[in-house]
């Protein structure tokens, strides 16, 4: 079938192949979660940190705070009868009256609330300074000298009430401050003053431990200011990434809202274009026909000779009929790369769908490789293929998709290969492995390109001055499609120059249906199948504000043998089906007024009310989207077919929901 090349495994050339590279920027790397230094901090993270701070002092306070009073009764009643009790009532006083100004700061900063955290620390540091200093007075004139046992009772007291500031304020270096060392140091310096050993020695073990206080407090405010710069950094970040996050959502919300949108409009007037295109190539296909049954009735009186040169009427012919294929080339191109950014942003989503019904595999392949050998043969290419397995090879998966991979690539190896041709071979095993080599004769892909060329929006030549023209999507979306069926698309050189692209796909063996499948039929390309089918019968309400797509629409619709009634919004098709019955609706969606999801919901809702059989409504729109379909049917719609579409795809389709359809 074809040249003999040297594509591995057949004997042929292995040729080629050029790429749409195409793929989103590479990922960076994550940010590093290592907590980020306390420097990095920015000011409100430190306003955190401090208010924070501040908050732990006065929670880890309060009950030691507490307690203030009943330690300033107890201490007072050892006391009593060794100390002047005016001096004695007025300490224990003013103790209790410290405690309840230090209970007030707690609650008026419990009151006001982060704001003013500061602004109460400040006066609780210097409740604790006087609370300290009180304390401190036990070591010093409050100190019995006898007996010697209640003195030194007294310098252990100060001692055990500078180890408790330490525990409970230590969080706060300042705050430590404040408390132990009016409590501790007036102490030390009085048993210094008094100049016996055992005073002497007392004032320099108070000194040390002191110093040990200072210096653990120091260390314990700051690995604790430490933590707190963490973790606010950290909820920063976090606050950071949320907003990114929600920032992309709704960029990405932005984003599907565009291509919805510029699919829509690109859609709507695409297939007015295509479709009138096509009824003017079957109109000049019919006159045609006509004009040439004159030339053959009178041949023998006019006695052409085979040589003859054509006629003026039928040059023009000739001509109109390629110009009319232009424009459909050219149409069925801007649809390609509108269905292109649509599977890509599936893709992305993750809304990609797969439909497994069964189809033969050999014929498939056949019908992809016979419509681009128009495009080969333009370029004096051969193209060749050979299935290696028999025929029918019946299997089961998305027919669509695996036709959609395979064009592109041999697409991609036509546009690609100047000279020479390109071989395509296929093989299916037994446990549903398939694998197709597509080899072309073209420059080949440099081995640091043969990955980089199946990233979105990669191109092999991404110059202004490249040769071959292109999305950058193609072979993206085709290894994206390939994986989602169990397989990959890998790129090779090719024996002797070009590329070789090998494709792997499972598709499982199956037995032949009865019929083909309406969504293979209606999935097949235009040129595939000579007819849209037989005749239809039955009354269609057509339900379209687009004057051309109308036209299209009805001059379809009458082709295949049905009647037609056109309204232009939903709300006139709200009328139209409360005064009759049809065999099917076609409902656009965006309509003036209502659109058409109301609407078919307000006619379901009268068909509900008046105990009426659905009638079947199938929407007809350039909505595309992921999403559109369900949304068609969650509106109480039956099906979905996408603008722009062919006779074939709206045949398949009534088919499918005319019970009356039969052939004519």
């Amino acid at each position: 079938m074809g040249r003999a090349g040297s594509c591995p495994g057949t004997g042929r050339a292995t040729l080629p192949y050029p790429r749409n590279p195409v793929r989103s920027a590479p990922m960076t790397a994550p940010p590093s979660s290592a907590p980020p230094a306390a420097t990095e901090v920015s000011p409100a993270v430190e306003l955190q940190v401090r208010r924070a701070q501040a908050q732990m002092t006065f929670d880890r306070s309060r009950g030691s705070n507490m307690i203030g009073a009943p330690v300033g009764l107890l201490i007072s009643w050892v006391l009593w009868p060794w100390a002047a009790h005016g001096m004695l009532v007025a300490w224990v006083v003013a103790k209790c009256a410290t405690m309840l100004v230090r209970l007030w700061l707690i609650r008026r900063n419990l009151r006001d609330g982060p704001a003013r955290t500061l602004h109460w620390l400040r006066r609780y540091e210097a409740a604790l300074f006087v609370d300290g200093a009180l304390y401190g007075l036990l070591a010093t004139v409050l100190q019995p000298r006898e007996p010697p046992l209640l003195g030194m009772a007294m310098l252990a007291t100060v001692i055990a009430i500078g180890a408790v500031g330490l525990v409970v304020l230590s969080t706060n270096q300042r705050a430590t401050l404040a408390f132990t060392v009016p409590a501790i140091l007036p102490g030390a310096l009085w048993q210094l003053a008094l100049g016996e050993t055992v005073t002497v020695y007392g004032g320099l073990g108070m000194l040390l431990f002191l110093a040990l206080v200072v210096a653990e407090g120091r260390r314990a405010s700051e690995h604790t200011l430490s933590m707190l710069r963490v973790r606010f950094r950290l909820d920063e970040l976090a606050h950071e990434r949320e907003q990114a996050l929600q920032l992309a959502e709704r960029s990405n919300a932005a984003k599907d809202q565009f291509i919805a949108t510029i699919s829509h409009e690109v859609r709507t007037p695409l297939h007015g274009i295509l479709g009138l295109t096509r009824l003017l190539q079957r109109d000049a296909a019919g006159d045609g026909d006509a004009a040439g049954e004159v030339p053959a009735a009178a041949g023998s009186a006019a006695g052409s000779a085979a040589g003859a040169p054509a006629s003026p009427s039928s040059t023009n012919r000739r001509r109109r009929a390629e110009r009319l294929r232009t424009i459909e080339r050219s149409g069925e191109h801007l649809l390609a790369i509108i269905n292109d950014v649509l599977d890509h942003n599936r893709i992305e989503g993750g809304q990609l769908r797969l439909y497994e019904e069964p189809f033969d595999l050999v014929a498939l392949v056949g019908e992809s490789v016979e419509l681009q050998r128009a495009a080969a043969q333009d370029k004096g290419l051969y193209l060749s293929w050979l299935a290696d397995m028999p025929s029918p090879r019946w299997v089961r998966g998305d027919a669509a998709r695996v036709r959609q991979v395979l064009l592109n690539l041999l697409s991609n190896a036509v546009k690609f290969s100047e000279r020479g041709g390109v071989d395509l071979r296929v093989a299916h095993t037994a446990d549903g492995q398939m694998q197709v080599e597509v080899c072309d004769s073209g420059p080949g892909v440099p081995p640091a390109d043969r990955e980089r060329i199946f990233l979105p929006f990669e191109q092999l030549d991404g110059s202004f001055a490249r040769r071959h023209g292109g999305t950058g999507l193609g072979l993206a979306i085709s290894r994206q499609l390939a994986r989602a069926m169990q397989g990959d698309i890998e790129c090779r050189a090719a024996p002797g120059g070009g590329a070789l692209f090998r494709l792997r796909l499972v598709l499982p063996l199956c037995e032949a249906p009865d019929a083909p499948p309406l969504r293979v039929l209606a999935d097949a390309p235009p040129s595939v199948l000579a007819r849209p089918g037989p005749l239809l019968s039955g009354h269609v309400l057509l339900v379209e504000d687009n004057a051309v797509n109308a036209i299209v629409a009805e001059t379809s619709l009458e082709h295949m043998g049905l009647d037609v009634t056109t309204v232009g919004d939903g709300q006139a098709a709200v009328s139209a089906c409360s005064l009759r019955r049809y065999d099917l609706v076609l409902m656009d969606c965006q309509l003036p007024g209502i659109d058409g999801f109301e609407a078919t919901r307000r006619i379901r809702a009268e068909e509900k009310r008046r105990s009426l059989p659905p009638m079947p409504i199938v929407a007809l729109t350039a909505n595309a989207l992921a999403g559109d379909r369900e949304r068609c049917l969650a509106a109480g719609m039956d099906d979905h077919l996408a603008k722009p579409f062919t006779e074939v795809d709206l045949h398949a389709l009534l088919r499918q929901h005319l019970t009356g359809a039969g052939g004519g």
